[in-house]
């Protein structure tokens, strides 16, 4: 099938299940699946990252989405429904609820003793109460979380041009496998933990236990990379 056919088709998918769900009222879930449903895989964006997809659907139209680079430099955390257009079409409607993000400034900014910090909302203030710093010896410093931007000093023998990474701590638990996440950044950078929720719907073929994205599946700020998702059916001993 040539490229033209390709885009015939997908056009008339994507019409077709517009004109569907017109028809249905959004707010009514219609249990898709008996029991939860769990898909994991690896994609590449069109900028040839490489992105780690969580995938998890409950039995009551719930979604949970995370997607990760390896390391947890980049992590997001997406929520919420999926309606059932016919057998194998689904309709997402989704919005990020947790990302995180980091960001390379010359040292003169950042400083070489010192690590920026930066919580873009009130909430997360109340959720998480301090962050552990993990040096590459597996050292660490705990540092109280109270303000939205705050600077953290770090041992310079331990992080550095030579020692690049450092691992963060704040507690925060994998909705999905229920593991600890520790997060990641690099010598010369600071670190954000953003809680702006950017909605994105889309649709997907759930066949053969394989889930596939129809329209472009796009990811959440600060980085809008876009990938199709092609993810395999997974379980989880997520109890």
């Amino acid at each position: 099938m040539n490229k033209l056919n390709i885009l015939i088709v997908t056009i008339f998918l994507l019409s077709s299940c517009q004109n569907s769900i017109e028809n249905k009222n959004k707010t009514i879930l219609n249990n898709c699946f008996s029991s939860d449903q769990f898909f994991v895989g690896q994609v590449k964006t069109d900028d040839k990252k490489l992105i780690n997809f969580q995938f998890k659907i409950t039995s009551k139209d719930s979604v949970t989405i995370v997607s990760y680079q390896d390391n947890y430099y980049f992590f997001t955390e997406s929520t919420g429904n999926i309606i059932k257009i016919n057998d194998s079409i689904f309709y997402l409607k989704t919005k990020t609820i947790f990302s995180t993000y980091f960001m390379i400034e010359p040292l003169e900014i950042t400083g070489i003793d010192s690590i920026d910090c930066c919580f873009d909302t009130l909430a997360f203030l109340e959720r998480y109460k301090s962050m552990k710093l993990i040096y590459s010896d597996n050292t660490n410093e705990v540092f109280p979380i109270k303000e939205k931007y705050f600077v953290m000093p770090v041992d310079k023998n331990k992080f550095n041009e030579k020692s690049k990474t450092l691992k963060m701590d704040i507690g925060y638990i994998n909705p999905i496998n229920k593991e600890p996440i520790l997060f990641c950044t690099e010598y010369g950078s600071s670190i954000g933990f953003s809680g702006l929720q950017e909605n994105a719907d889309f649709y997907v073929i759930i066949k053969n236990n394989i889930l596939k994205s129809i329209n472009f599946y796009r990811l959440f700020p600060p980085y809008y990379y876009e990938c199709n998702l092609v993810l395999k059916k997974n379980n989880f001993n997520s109890n």
